[in-house]
């Protein structure tokens, strides 16, 4: 079996898992949650913009304070495509019960998975992960 990353939480529990042969491969990406980044980044970038212009008057604080927010949200966008989003593989699998499943995990660099590969599918409290089997 390829060693895969297991939490500690998650280490000495017993957990169901389940044959299945891989019937579909597919590249995709796992995107981030983009609005809790401008969300962060528009708060940063107001904060900063409003303690900047703390001496000024109101009307140039609050416009600096929108423009900074606004700068802000648009570069946590631009950090949660870039450092954020991860390169994912999606997995249709026929079960041994005949029932087609789909899942999405994140890529490893240890595995390659091939149509006609068989694999187990490990069910750690509400998470599901594939990995390939070895006999």
């Amino acid at each position: 079996l390829v060693p895969m990353g297991v939490s500690r939480g998650h280490s000495r529990e017993l957990n169901a898992a389940q044959q299945a042969t891989v019937i579909d491969v597919y590249d995709l990406t796992l995107e981030s949650n983009r609005e809790v980044a401008q969300g962060t980044g528009a708060a940063f970038g107001g904060y900063v913009a409003n303690r900047a212009t703390a001496g000024e008057n109101a009307a140039i604080q609050a416009l600096a304070t929108g423009a900074g927010a606004l700068v802000g949200s648009v570069v946590g966008n631009t950090v949660s495509d870039l450092a954020l989003d991860k390169a994912g593989t999606g997995l249709i699998l026929q079960m041994p019960t005949g029932r087609t499943m789909a899942i999405s995990q994140q890529n490893d660099s240890r595995v390659n998975f091939t149509v006609g590969d068989r694999v187990w599918v490990i069910q750690e409290g509400n998470t599901v992960r594939v990995v390939p089997q070895t006999q």
